[in-house]
């Protein structure tokens, strides 16, 4: 790549580039114009040589997105397309309690990062109908925004204005459903919060499922249900998993997934895999190592491993 100041960039180039690149994508100047940091109706006017400004600077930005594409470019033929999902023995086991949920249940999963949690609730929700997925986040900290956030994870315009019951047209919207409805992250839940989803799932009276997911901050929390405060939501859980770690099971089906026969690249994921991060670090791992390995037009080998752990992690090679 070059820095644009260091060549001679020609704006007739850029144009007639632009304008090719417009037609191929069909993409329209409200599109382009953000990710090369130029106004649309700027973009426009540069298009059609009508810009009265200083048509060297655009130029330039255009240059600029030219190599990032191709940059993009280079890493997409290098990059390996990484498993959309497989099946663990952790992922059944979560899925199989979201099923328990669907009975009218209220489910509590509980996990380190990296075993599976987050995708297999997806998963779950894009084979079976009515799972509305609720991710968590320090933002959503009343309970009027987990109101609304409920009701966009249902597709459902909810009511406005400042005196609207946001949280009695959730529980209207979903009594009688047989939904599932999964909070993801639920460690970043309230006590108030806690305590409307209680409320929802006892007015729906068995019509929806509940499931809590997130992090051993999520036992810390409802675990104090033996004190007085979180007692009613506790005394309503049906069923829980925790898992801290991916079991070696996890591991073995993750390297089938990535077609890894190699044994002493194998044997080094496995111990990556049970580190802080999981199946997750150990993904972004492969996904680093085996791009690396392209790179350079080599088999994946245990050296392309500790280099993409070492960059990962920052820390010496393994």
């Amino acid at each position: 790549m070059n820095n644009p100041t260091d060549v001679t960039i020609n704006i007739a180039d850029q144009r007639e580039w632009l304008k090719e690149y417009k037609a191929s994508t069909g993409l329209s100047w409200a599109q382009i114009g953000p990710p090369m940091e130029i106004n649309p109706t700027t973009l426009s006017l540069f298009a059609g040589d009508k810009y009265n400004g200083r048509n060297q600077d655009l130029a330039e930005k255009i240059f600029r997105y030219r190599q990032t594409l191709q940059q993009r470019a280079e890493f997409k033929v290098l990059a390996p397309d990484i498993p959309h999902f497989y099946e663990t023995k952790t992922s059944n086991e979560i899925m199989s309690l979201l099923g328990w949920a669907r009975r009218g249940r209220i489910v509590r999963i509980v996990g380190g990062a990296g075993i599976g949690k987050t995708r297999s609730l997806q998963e779950y929700r894009d084979r079976t109908s009515n799972v509305h997925i609720v991710t968590m986040q320090p933002r959503i900290n009343t309970v009027s925004q987990l109101s609304y956030a409920v009701l966009k994870a249902m597709r459902i315009s909810g009511p406005s204005g400042v005196g609207a019951r946001v949280g009695d047209y959730v529980e209207a919207s979903l009594k009688g459903t047989q939904s599932l409805l999964a909070i993801d992250e639920a460690q970043h839940c309230s006590l108030l919060q806690l305590e409307q989803l209680r409320g929802w799932y006892d007015a729906c009276e068995g019509t929806i499922g509940l499931a809590l997911v997130g992090n051993e901050e999520v036992i810390t929390r409802i675990d104090g249900g033996r004190q007085a405060k979180f007692a009613q939501l506790y005394s309503r859980i049906g069923m829980s998993l925790t898992r801290q770690v991916p079991l070696a099971a996890d591991v073995e089906a993750m390297l089938d997934a990535w077609s890894i026969h190699d044994e002493p690249v194998a044997k080094l994921m496995r111990e990556l895999a049970r580190k802080p991060g999981g199946l997750r670090g150990a993904t972004f791992t492969l996904e680093v190592a085996v791009t690396l390995a392209r790179g350079s037009n080599e088999e994946l080998s245990v050296r392309h491993v500790q280099e993409a752990w070492a960059q990962l992690s920052s820390r010496a090679p393994v």
